[in-house]
This record gives structure tokens, C-alpha cells and sequence, in this order.
């Protein structure tokens, strides 16, 4: 059967946002998803108003797609506070072709479920039927997640920009973001972003390479 990663999540106390904000939330994500769409073939939903799935056929790419979707509820605020989320990402066997990405049936989409439903403070998890990526990717997630969670918003806004638009020079980003190469450098380091990359790349050959599966026999989609 094919990996996939499948990408659980739900807006953070969405009932206490006003509704410019709620409708703010949506279309960020909505955006979002059809971004990542076009780039990486993933299918999405919204759902219950607050709770969104993504369904990733090449799982190497779930964590940037998840960074991305929390991102673009962190560049929006609510009063003084960012917008935020909790996602869940799991890497396992799941139905390719499902009618909607929320019914979806498969372990990826059980364990990312489960997952969700756990966490209390923590905002970004993973999980995976693989002992080998289980010893420690679950850590580098939650350094990870303490790591997003402490950005501002210029920091957030920044590396944002820098992970949909990877090709472009400092100077480019900043005018997209209205502030000087100055500003945006000094933004863009805040946020980390050569650890960030590291981090992203390593979870890709993590999440792709064989030895990782205990001699489990799957296929993985490929670039």
C-alpha cells in the first residue's frame, strides 16, 4: 500500500473569534490549500467550521505543507494574539482516492485523528506506524512546535514569504512584505529559517527513505 501523509487540524478556541476573524482564518486557509495544491498535487478540506484535513500523496512534504497552514493563521491576530492552530501530521499507509478528504479511511488518516485528539498545549505532533522515525521525530516536532509558537508576527510574516517563495532574493521579499532588506534579514534570521530549512529537508529524507519502515513493503510517490 502507498505512504501518504495525512495533516489533521483545528483553529485554536475558534468560538472566542469574532466573525471578520473566523472569516479571515478560512480564506487564509482556503488559500493556503490551494497553494499547496498547485505545488505539491494535495487534496484538502475545510470542515465544521473550524477543522481542516489535507491528504499529502507525497508525504515528504507534510511538514512544510502543515508549517505553511499555521503560518498563515499566525500572520493574522485577534486583539493582540496571532491565530492559531493544532495539526497533527501522520506518515502510513492510506486510501488514495477517497470521495472527500474528511472520510478518508486508512491508517494515516486514524493515526492523524487519534493524534489530534490528544494534544492539549502541544500545537504541531507526529506519529507513524515506523519505530525508527517514532524514536524521534515526535521530539524535533515539539522543539519544532516551541520554536513556531514563540514567532511574532514580522518573524512569522517573513518566513512565511521565504517558504512560498523560496527563488526570491531578500530584496524581493522584503518589498512583498512593505520593509527594507534591512528589516526583512533581520525578521528572516528571528525566525531561524537555515535551521528551519535543515529541519525540512531532513524530515523529507526522513519521511522517504525505506530503511525507516522496519522492512514494511511500501511505495512511496516521488518528484
Amino acid at each position: 500500500m502507498t505512504l501518504s501523509g495525512v495533516i489533521t487540524g483545528d483553529i485554536i478556541r475558534s468560538q472566542t473569534l469574532d466573525k471578520e476573524s473566523q472569516a479571515a482564518a478560512l480564506a487564509a486557509l482556503e488559500h493556503t490549500l490551494n497553494w499547496c495544491q498547485k505545488h505539491y498535487g494535495v487534496r484538502g478540506e475545510l470542515y465544521r467550521g473550524d477543522a481542516f484535513q489535507v491528504l499529502v500523496d507525497q508525504p515528504q512534504y507534510s511538514l512544510l505543507v502543515a508549517l505553511l497552514l499555521r503560518l498563515a493563521l499566525r500572520t493574522l491576530r485577534s486583539g493582540s494574539d496571532p491565530i492559531d492552530a493544532r495539526i497533527a501530521i501522520a506518515i502510513a499507509p492510506a486510501e488514495q482516492e477517497p470521495e472527500r478528504v474528511a472520510t478518508g479511511r486508512g491508517e494515516a488518516f486514524v493515526l492523524s485523528g487519534r493524534q489530534l485528539e490528544s494534544m492539549s498545549e502541544q500545537r504541531l505532533a507526529f506519529s507513524s506506524p515506523s519505530p525508527a522515525l517514532q524514536l524521534f521525530l515526535p521530539v524535533l516536532f515539539r522543539y519544532l512546535d516551541t520554536h513556531i509558537s514563540g514567532l511574532n508576527h514580522n518573524a512569522a510574516t517573513a518566513l512565511q514569504l521565504k517558504l512560498l517563495n523560496p527563488e526570491l532574493t531578500h530584496d524581493a521579499l522584503a518589498e512583498r512584505m512593505g520593509v527594507g532588506r534591512t528589516s526583512y534579514t533581520r525578521f528572516i534570521n528571528r525566525a531561524g529559517i537555515d535551521t528551519l530549512l535543515d529541519t525540512l529537508a531532513m524530515f523529507e529524507k526522513a519521511a522517504a527513505c525505506d530503511s525507516f519502515w522496519d522492512g514494511r513493503e511500501m511505495n512511496f510517490k516521488r518528484d
